[in-house]
C-alpha cells in the first residue's frame, strides 16, 4: 500500500492544499517570484508616467497591451474596462492624469473580436434582474456597441470634447488585432 494512504495526516493536508490552490493562490505565488526578481523603480518615477501617456483599452485578456507597445513599468497609465468605454470613472482617472500627473497623450485602443460588439445588454440586464430579484442592483448601462471601429471613434470624440482634458495634446484611437497583434491607427 502506498505510504501516503497510510498517513491520514498527510492525505488530509494534501487535500487541503489542492482545495486551497485557487487562481488567486497561484497568482500570489507568481508575485513572490516577481517581487524577488524585479527591478525597483525610483520613488519619483512611480508617481508620474515617464512617457506622459495614458491608455484606455479593453479588459479582454487577449490584449497584452504593455507587451504589444513595449511598455515598461512607470512609462504609462493603463486603464481597462469592458469595451474601452469612456465612463465617469474613466473620465475621473484621465482628468487626474492630465491635470495632476502631466499626461499629455491619451490612446484609446479597442480590438477586433470584442465581445461587447455581440452583447445584448437588454437580455443580460433582464437575466440579472430575474436571477437576483434586485432591479436596483443592475448597472444602468453595460455600454454594448454593434460596431467596434465606430465605438473607438465615439470614445475618442467624447474625450476630445471634454473641457478638462484640453491639456492633453493628443487623443488618438487605435485597433488591436487579436489575431496578428498589430495595432493600427483609426483616429489620428
Amino acid at each position: 500500500m502506498p505510504r501516503d494512504l497510510l498517513n491520514t495526516e498527510s492525505t488530509s493536508s494534501q487535500l487541503q492544499n489542492t482545495a486551497a490552490d485557487t487562481s488567486t493562490d497561484r497568482l500570489l505565488q507568481n508575485n513572490k517570484q516577481y517581487a524577488q526578481s524585479r527591478q525597483h523603480l525610483p520613488p519619483s518615477q512611480v508617481i508620474e508616467p515617464s512617457m506622459q501617456t495614458a491608455i484606455l483599452t479593453c479588459m479582454d485578456c487577449r490584449i497584452p497591451i504593455e507587451d504589444a507597445l513595449g511598455l515598461k513599468p512607470g512609462q504609462a497609465y493603463i486603464i481597462r474596462n469592458a469595451g474601452n468605454v469612456v465612463t465617469d470613472d474613466v473620465l475621473r482617472s484621465l482628468i487626474l492624469a492630465v491635470e495632476g500627473k502631466e499626461v499629455r497623450e491619451i490612446l484609446v485602443i479597442g480590438h477586433t473580436d470584442c465581445a461587447l460588439a455581440k452583447f445584448d445588454s437588454n437580455a443580460f440586464t433582464n437575466s440579472l434582474k430575474n436571477k437576483y430579484q434586485c432591479a436596483p442592483c443592475v448597472p444602468t448601462q453595460f455600454h454594448a456597441f454593434p460596431n467596434i471601429r465606430k465605438n473607438i471613434r465615439t470614445q475618442v470624440a467624447k474625450l476630445k470634447a471634454h473641457p478638462y482634458l484640453a491639456e492633453a495634446t493628443s487623443i488618438r484611437g487605435f485597433i488591436f488585432d487579436v489575431n496578428t497583434g498589430k495595432i493600427n491607427e483609426l483616429v489620428p
